[in-house]
């Protein structure tokens, strides 16, 4: 059986690999036909081989790798407060109806504000340096995880707790088997949410204010009319981002595994 199974698995691996390098391989056809034909003009959107040529020598360089890393650095850090943060307060305004009467509306009015809002202020209290940027990318996480955190607790069947209290479940085993299961799916959908929101705001906070990093590079590209460079920052910051969210898929799926186990 085992036997057996292996070459299936194998197959479905491929056939895996080949649905999620469909969409990028098509984009990148139509992305060459478009420029080839020069059915737009090419002060918008420049081939492909230029791109990969730019990205090729800003690779051998250190140029992009040094962006990179000052983006990543700053959405990890403005992440892992906002969603710090979001956890613990989403959390208790889920255990505490009291809470919630009072914090509630007031959280809810909050929400419905972008980040980017808060950037004159946040200027004001930080100035424009690094802890600006992390400010508003902890505040644009902050909002969908505490939104998560706070339905994914709620939303526990009661009969769970109930069996879990007639089994006078210790408390660790309780978190493992019960509420970890129960609540990891909601709470990894809000993170996930706020990493997006996370990279988007980072784009804008070094746009606006910044020497380094991808956004500072498409700011350049911008000014000096180089699609080129602005296209190769897109693809830089879509390929971290799509990579930190399949990260926080996994954990999810490792969560899920050892609370099963």
């Amino acid at each position: 059986m085992t036997t057996k199974s292996q070459p299936l698995d194998a197959v479905a691996r491929l056939g895996q690999v080949a649905t999620w390098l469909a969409s990028p391989v098509l984009l990148l056809v139509l992305w060459w036909w478009l420029t080839e034909r020069e059915l737009v003009p090419i002060q918008i959107l420049v081939p492909p081989h230029e791109v990969f040529e730019t990205a090729r020598a800003m690779l051998a360089d250190g140029e992009l790798e040094e962006a990179a890393l000052a983006s990543l650095f700053r959405v990890l850090a403005g992440f892992a407060s906002g969603a710090a943060c979001g956890v613990a307060f989403g959390t208790l305004v889920a255990v505490s109806p009291r809470l919630d009467r009072y914090a509630g509306p007031l959280f809810y009015a909050f929400a419905q504000m972008p980040a980017v809002a808060w950037a004159p202020i946040a200027i004001l209290l930080l100035g424009i340096g690094e802890e600006f940027k992390v400010a508003v990318i902890g505040l644009a996480v902050f909002v969908p995880v505490t939104i998560g955190t706070q339905e994914a607790i709620r939303g526990i069947p009661q009969r769970y707790l109930e069996v879990a209290a007639a089994l006078a479940l210790p408390a660790g085993l309780r978190f493992r088997r019960v509420l970890l299961p129960a609540t990891l799916p909601r709470i990894v959908g809000g993170l996930r949410i706020g990493l997006s929101k996370g990279w988007m705001v980072l784009v804008f906070a070094e746009l606006f204010c910044a020497n380094v990093g991808l956004g500072h590079l498409m700011d350049v590209g911008r000014t000096q009319f180089q699609m080129d460079l602005v296209l190769t920052a897109v693809l830089v910051t879509g390929g971290l981002g799509f990579a930190m969210d399949r990260m926080l898929l996994r954990f999810e799926r490792f969560g899920s595994g050892r609370a099963a186990a």
